[in-house]
């Protein structure tokens, strides 16, 4: 899939999105008290991840400031800036603990060029796994961009409509690592905004044991991150050995046979044999602490 497009009006590459996240962030989580139970619920298999992070800040000037002047511009006078950030930051809480991530929001929206400066040099110096931006004024748009450039922090951008122009739009929709969204007040894309943060942040702290003839120096995968450790299968055939035919190897072999339309051409031994296999990589892959596992499988055959 090259892009994602919906009622959002998004149109953005996954790929690119996901290539860009990485690091992690110190701060407050919204709702500290929240997210820690319901993070074995979100976690992913093999071993405990440490929970995504994202700084998420709003964009506009107080609203106070501009009633001095009577004209607030897009989205107009009588927008409650301040209350939809109140509004806003209740939904990023169900978020936060749907998804177990920390979601940190800054209290004080960005305003003038020193805060953001700020904002920048935060992030640089304690780099989060996304950024989740919410302007609203248009004539704020600057502020996002250079916080895009600027942090080259995979982005998540919510752009109500009637805040920003066309223009505004088609200059970030389709920018690597920035996932738009010109919308309604549409939390549900935010959501996957940042599952997709969180699946990468994942994705960077697992590792894949790859068993193959012969032990090589771990790597990491380009652009995901994620750690390949090879080892030589000698492991894998010593553990087969040594796993019999227990109640559980019993119970996946009549799993396989029982539920397969049609048994052709493997015999009991075999579909006991897959069995012992599949509950021997399971071992292995528990000792090394990995998360999956792929194998050479042709050499190891050989051997049991």
């Amino acid at each position: 899939m090259n892009s994602l497009t919906g009622s959002s009006n998004l149109n953005f590459s996954r790929r690119t999105f996901l290539q860009a996240a990485g690091g992690t962030a110190a701060g407050l989580s919204l709702s500290s008290h929240h997210w820690l139970s319901s993070l074995a619920a979100a976690q992913p298999a093999g071993q405990p991840k440490r929970p995504a992070v994202v700084r998420a800040v709003f964009i506009y000037p107080p609203t106070a400031s501009l009633r001095k002047v009577g004209y607030y511009s897009w989205p107009g006078s009588t927008f409650d800036a301040e209350g939809r950030q109140s509004q806003y930051t209740l939904g990023l809480q169900a978020i936060e603990r749907k998804l177990g991530m920390r979601i940190t929001v800054e209290p004080q929206a960005l305003d003038e060029n020193g805060s953001v400066t700020r904002f920048i040099n935060e992030i640089k110096t304690n780099p989060p796994d996304g950024l989740l931006l919410v302007p609203f004024k248009k004539g704020h748009f600057p502020h996002v961009t250079r916080i895009v450039q600027e942090t080259k922090i995979p982005t998540v951008v919510l752009a109500t409509l009637g805040v920003l122009l066309v223009g505004h739009v088609r200059e970030l929709h389709r920018k690597p690592g920035v996932y738009m969204i010109n919308s309604l007040d549409n939390l549900d894309a935010v959501e996957q905004g940042m599952n997709m943060i969180r699946t990468a942040s994942w994705m960077k702290q697992s590792c894949i044991l790859n068993i193959a003839r012969a032990a090589a120096a771990d790597r990491t995968v380009p652009h995901l991150g994620t750690k390949v450790r090879t080892v030589a299968n000698t492991g894998f055939i010593e553990e087969f050995k040594r796993t019999q035919a227990t109640a559980e190897v019993k119970r996946l072999a009549a799993a396989y046979r029982d539920n397969a339309a049609k048994v052709i051409q493997p015999n009991e031994e075999d579909i006991l044999d897959a069995a012992r296999a599949c509950i021997t990589l399971k071992h292995v892959v528990e000792a090394e602490k990995a998360d999956a596992v792929m194998m050479d499988c042709l050499p190891g055959l050989k051997h049991p």
